[in-house]
């Protein structure tokens, strides 16, 4: 009598241990993988990283909006990732771009993962000064904020 309830005693701690791990659900961080928004500023610039499904992957849908008030010769944008050449993504209209426009960008890329996307260079002229504007993006999803 007193060994079944000592096995009893031990096998239902292991049973409900066993029930309880495998309910949980597997704790790798995967939100990367999943559709975002990311969004950052500059002095003279606003960028937005719209991430949607696309199959096994991500495709990327960028917005840019000029903020300053000189008028563009031309302009180029160009998302840099971990461990990747970066995206260069000409501003086809940056010369008519005036300040508060913004324009939705043609990106032909796919990625796995938006936590590899790091920053946004704007890069381009204004007549014949050269210019580089760095543009840190961070998750803006709703799913990302904190709960209230």
């Amino acid at each position: 009598m007193l060994k079944t309830k000592l096995g009893l005693a031990l096998l239902v701690p292991v049973i409900a241990l066993t029930a309880l791990t495998a309910c949980t659900k597997n704790s790798a961080d995967d939100t990367g993988t999943r559709p975002a928004v990311l969004e950052g500023h500059s002095e003279h610039w606003k960028v937005k990283l719209e991430y949607k499904a696309s199959g096994s992957t991500l495709k990327e849908f960028p917005t840019i909006t000029y903020l300053g008030s000189e008028k563009l010769t031309d302009a180029t944008v160009n998302v840099v990732r971990n461990n990747q050449e970066p995206e260069v993504i000409p501003i086809a209209t940056a010369s008519e771009m005036v300040a508060g426009s913004s324009v939705s960008l043609s990106s032909s890329a796919q990625i796995k993962n938006w936590k590899d996307t790091k920053q946004v260079e704007v890069e381009g002229n204004i007549g014949e000064r050269h210019f580089k504007e760095y543009v840190y993006v961070e998750n803006k999803s709703p799913a990302a904020a904190p709960a209230k």
